[in-house]
């Protein structure tokens, strides 16, 4: 077989094709009526709904922070600490929210609540409008899962999956916990806050967090990846409704 011409090891097809997607990317920037991508100072379409963030000083925000006792949720409450912002720790785990909060105390104030029950979820905002008059952002991080049914199996060179355990034996106890911590919890939220949000006429901010397992197939968190996935749809048609 003949060798392919190369230049400095690239193959000289390769380097034709290279040339051809630069000279269209030209092309495109300079046709009438194409936005100029390289123009730093172009202006883009303003958006008829400002975000809150867009407007808001962080240092005078009053966030919510879900499951804020560790992880995600404890960095993110600790961030809004730093900025000034005034912020309600909540989390079913009252050791690990109360050090958190201990670690900016000025900022960081701790709450328990247990994200299934709605008498958790009035008694929280109530403490947040009763302190700070309104409520700016929600973040809603509180999640739980359940122990990975598939398990590597390390000793084949493929690292092939062996199902010890399939989904199939996911007890019900587990199911209902994760769908309850994960989706139910986001529709306590959406029915407690968002008449008080918009009462209180100033907007704000909600914040679901999902998972890549929302959109990555993986085996073993079958339902846990299913309650993500409900996350993110959630997310995006509450935005639809509210914004």
């Amino acid at each position: 077989p003949k060798t392919p011409l190369r230049l400095f090891g690239i193959t000289l097809k390769a380097v034709a094709f290279l040339l051809l997607l630069v000279t269209v990317n030209y092309l495109i920037t300079i046709l009438p009526g194409c936005p100029k991508v390289q123009d730093s100072k172009a202006k883009l379409p303003s958006s008829p709904v400002r975000p809150l963030f867009s407007t808001v000083p962080i240092i005078e925000l009053n966030p919510l922070i879900l499951g804020g006792g560790n992880g995600f949720g404890a960095a993110i409450a600790r961030r809004f600490g730093e900025e000034g912002a005034k912020v309600i720790v909540t989390d079913i785990n009252v050791e690990g929210g109360e050090k958190v909060a201990a670690q900016n105390p000025s900022n960081l104030i701790f709450q328990r609540q247990d994200v299934t029950k709605e008498s958790d979820w009035n008694m929280v905002l109530d403490l947040a409008f009763s302190k700070f008059g309104r409520m700016d952002v929600l973040v809603n991080n509180a999640g739980t899962t359940y122990r990975n049914k598939v398990r590597f199996n390390l000793l084949q060179v493929e690292a092939s999956l062996i199902f010890l355990q399939p989904t199939s034996e996911v007890t019900e106890e587990e199911w209902e916990r994760v769908f309850k911590v994960n989706v139910k919890s986001i529709y306590l939220a959406t029915k407690a806050l968002m008449p008080r949000l918009i009462e209180q006429g100033q907007g704000g901010s909600v914040i679901n967090i999902s998972s890549t397992g929302a959109t990555r197939p993986r085996p073993g968190l079958v339902w846990y990846n299913a309650t993500k996935g409900a996350v993110t749809n959630v997310s995006k048609w509450l935005n639809s409704e509210y914004e």
